[in-house]
Parts: C-alpha cells; structure tokens; sequence
C-alpha cells in the first residue's frame, strides 16, 4: 500500500491546502447560517433546499473537506499502525468526545424534560452530531487496517478491497450504525487518498489556468442545477435496496449526487488558486481559518445549537435577506475564533477541543 516518499512543498501546501480549508470553514459556517439564521419557521419549513445559494455550497464543500483528508492521510498512513491510532484517537477523537458531549450536556440543561431520555440521546449524539470528525476517523482506521494487515507489497489487492467495501456499503440501510454521510464520504475520503497515492497534485503552483477555471465553473453551474432538494444525502440517503428490492432510482440519486460533488471539488480547489493574488491579510487570515478548522467546526456545531434553541424558545423570524445571515456567520467566526485562542491557553483543553494541536 506504500508509496515511495514523494517531497513535498510544506509552505507551498499551507499555502494552497490550508487557504481552501479556510475558505471551506467559512462556507460551513455561512451554509449553516442559511439554515439556522431566519428563525425557526423557516427552518421547519426546509425552503433552504431550494435556496441557491445554500445548494451550491453543499453540493461540495463537505465532500471536498474529506478528499483533502483523505490525500493527506496518505503521509499518515506510511507511520506504524498502532502510532496512526494514537494520534488520529488523540486529534480528532477526543475533540469529537467532547464537543458531542459538550452539546449534550447543553441539551439536558437547556431541555430537561428529555433526560428520561438521556442514555439513547446520548448514543445519538455519537451517531449523529460531529459527523464529519467521526467520518473522517472511521475512514481513517479502516483504510490504515486494511492497508497494514495486508502490507505494501499488495497494493493492488488493498485498493481492490477497500474500492469492494466502498460498493457493499451502499447496500447497508442507512443510518444502521453510523450516519448515513459516512457512506457518502468514504467515497470522497478514498478519492482524495488515492489521488496522492497515484502521484497527482491536489494544489499545483505556478500560474493559474483561466480556461481550466472557466470550463469547471460552467460545470458546476450545471451541476448546481441538478443539485436539487431530491439530490441531498439528508433527504434521500444512500442505500439502493429498499424492502428487500433493488432500488434503481436511488443508485441514480448515488451516482448523480457523487459526480456532483466531484466536480464542485475540483472547481473548487481551481477557484482557491486564484486567492494567491490577493492579499497578504486575507492569505493570512484564510490560512490561520484553514489551520483551525477542526475547532471552529466543533464550536459552530454548538453556536448554531444555541441560535436555534433561542430562536425557538423566542419565536424570533428573520425575513430572508442575505445579511442577516452574513452577520450571523461573521459572528459566529468570531467568537469560535475567540474560544479557541482560550482554550488554547490551557493543556487540558487545548487536548479536549483541539486534540492537543
């Protein structure tokens, strides 16, 4: 499953990788600001799937985040297997604990008429909340098994089992044991993985390619087309057996919903080039975003839980302008931000909501 030791440009990585994990961030942030920041009748009446905007940002951003991971788990995967489960168990399963038990917590206080409930919430919370930190530490650990048990001089047969366990699991019901994203970004996880593995460059320098960026953009603006409310992993899942029957619609939903997301990724990471022009102070502060993401994606996660609980609790509606959720987004970066500068101060929870990075 090894690959010769490729040299590799740190700055010019941080550079590249770390600006469109900076800009990715801020379109989580923002994408959930479009879902949350008008109030609880809008969110209950799910128009943000018809919002364009909204639609555009999640036909890729998730699915590109785990392709980044997954093309540099690839340096991870050449350490010993046991020291690849200490570190990846470390900095991002503890954070993963943590938030998700943060926000419980928030939610038996916050609402105590569900701690009858509290053990199988609890369970759900795991299941369900962080997904993307447990996603990614799943795929890690799978795809570091695999690889060392049958050991670098097969890697034909590793690719060949882990491609066979990516295809099976489209016929697991969704949300069995995991969330049903998971599925969806083992995929996008294996993709980034091998693309480093078979040499390919996720951030090339030199000068940008404007006929490259202007070909991906009309793509995408078609695919965005497509990406419609019948197109989302929230709505319609994954698995292609329904009651026991081959379900030949949702494998084109799968498929469709895939190429999607791979053409977003790559329009992307072609758009992300460009910010290499602007500057120094937006680099910066792209690159510290991008270098922080794990923390600002687990206080966000419970930022926006406080939002919605307050919003609920005061039934307070926005009308749908965009700056209400600009300003909402840009708060909400702030204070993450803020939060981690603090617990970074401290051993103990730097460790618990950073993974000690």
């Amino acid at each position: 499953m090894y690959h010769p030791m490729r040299t590799i440009d740190m700055n010019k990585r941080n550079q590249n990788i770390d600006v469109c994990k900076g800009i990715l961030i801020i379109l989580v942030v923002f994408g959930h600001s479009l879902q949350y920041g008008f109030g609880p009748d809008y969110l209950q009446s799910q128009a943000f799937y018809n919002d364009l905007v909204f639609r555009a940002i999640y036909a890729f951003h998730m699915p590109l985040f785990m392709l980044i991971s997954g093309y540099y788990f690839f340096y991870s995967n050449k350490k010993d297997y046991s020291l690849i489960l200490q570190t990846k168990l470390k900095s991002i399963g503890i954070p993963f604990f943590f938030y998700c038990t943060f926000e419980f917590i928030l939610t038996m206080w916050l609402s105590p008429e569900t701690i009858n409930n509290a053990y199988t919430r609890y369970i759900n919370y795991l299941r369900y909340n962080m997904w993307f930190l447990s996603s990614v530490l799943f795929n890690m650990i799978v795809i570091a098994t695999i690889s060392h048990a049958i050991g670098n001089n097969k890697r034909k047969l590793s690719t060949i089992i882990l491609f066979l366990l990516f295809i099976l699991s489209f016929i697991v019901p969704d949300d069995l044991l995991f969330s049903r994203n998971h599925t969806f970004m083992f995929g996008f996880f294996l993709l980034g993985y091998y693309l480093n593995t078979n040499g390919f460059q996720l951030s090339k320098n030199g000068k940008v390619k404007i006929n490259k960026i202007l070909v991906l953009s009309i793509l995408f603006a078609f695919a965005v087309c497509y990406f419609r409310h019948d197109i989302f992993v929230y709505t319609t899942g994954v698995c292609i057996i329904t009651d026991g029957v081959f379900n030949e619609k949702q494998l084109f939903v799968d498929i469709l919903r895939i190429m999607i997301g791979i053409i977003g990724c790559f329009w992307m990471l072609s758009i992300c080039s460009l910010f290499n022009r602007f500057d120094h102070f937006i680099l910066k502060k792209l690159m510290h975003y991008g270098r922080i993401s794990l923390g600002i994606y687990g206080f966000q996660t419970i930022l926006y839980f406080l939002i919605k609980f307050i919003m609920e609790k005061y039934s307070i509606n926005f009308p749908h302008y965009y700056y209400i959720p600009i300003i909402i987004t840009l708060v909400v970066l702030l204070l993450s931000e803020l939060i981690l500068r603090l617990c970074a101060r401290n051993k103990v929870t730097k460790l618990m909501f950073l993974g000690g990075r």
